[in-house]
């Protein structure tokens, strides 16, 4: 697999994302072999969690699905280590800090670098506190992948200033925010993040984004990361989801271009 890195220089970022899992490990398999194969960049496993509080329902649904059906971090892994000689997109975890303690920090990170994890994206780790896995991850070549939003606020160019593999840019819109002033509020975010760090790559989480939105995002992000379609067609086709991911994102990486 291709680092991190490498993945940005060849244009605009697809990011799938993946509740692994859902509905069980061989299609999630047969999900990551079909978006790689039709234009992912990067792809990103969730390993499910117990409380995923943060998540927005459909992606709650999916991890309860996924731990119902046995799932588990070494299952995960397991995985992704079959995978790895196959996958041209490098793979980036996203799971929460109680999961990555409970299997011990150290083991974790060990484990994503024997099974080719290039990234690890802990969204319920304030940056303030990053140094609670920072040194392991570089230890293990695994880089962690800091979270912007528009809430951010006079954090954003600490973060970015110290930002690894790339931004994870995320809307937190006011009730009264139209599109217009979503996207507004995202390239200022990013604009802001770049005069920090020109270097760093900054991705933007397109869910519930129209195509009209994405495209625009697209002009100022150097990427996109998206998983509520895909997360809804395996809720409601299981297995025969396959297909209709493969079409989903194929047609997705055309518009990007």
């Amino acid at each position: 697999m291709n680092n991190i890195a490498q993945t940005f220089k060849n244009g605009k970022v697809l990011i799938p994302y993946i509740t692994c899992g859902d509905p069980d490990l061989a299609v999630t398999a047969d999900v990551i072999k079909a978006v790689d194969q039709t234009g992912a960049d990067i792809i990103e496993l969730g390993i499910p969690f117990s409380d995923p509080a943060g998540e927005p329902p459909i992606a709650q649904r999916a991890s309860a699905r996924a731990l119902k059906g046995g799932v588990t971090t070494d299952k995960v892994f397991s995985m992704a280590e079959k995978l790895q000689s196959e996958i041209k997109a490098p793979f980036v975890i996203m799971t929460y800090a109680n999961v990555v303690f409970g299997y011990g920090t150290e083991r974790f990170l060990k484990r994503c670098q024997e099974t080719g994890i290039k990234g690890l994206l802990l969204p319920d780790v304030p940056f303030e506190e990053k140094d609670d896995f920072a040194p392991l991850c570089r230890k293990y070549g695994v880089e962690l992948i800091s979270m912007i939003s528009t809430s951010s606020g006079k954090r954003v160019p600490k973060i970015a200033s110290e930002a690894e593999g790339f931004l994870y840019g995320i809307a937190a819109p006011d009730v009264t925010d139209s599109e217009e002033d979503i996207c507004s509020k995202l390239k200022a975010m990013v604009c802001e993040a770049k005069d920090a760090n020109p270097q760093i790559p900054c991705c933007i989480d397109a869910n519930g984004f129209e195509l009209e939105q994405i495209q625009e995002v697209l002009q100022f992000a150097d990427g996109i990361v998206i998983g509520a379609p895909l997360l809804q067609l395996l809720e409601e086709k299981g297995a025969e989801a396959v297909n209709p991911i493969r079409e989903y994102i194929g047609q997705l990486k055309q518009v990007m271009g």
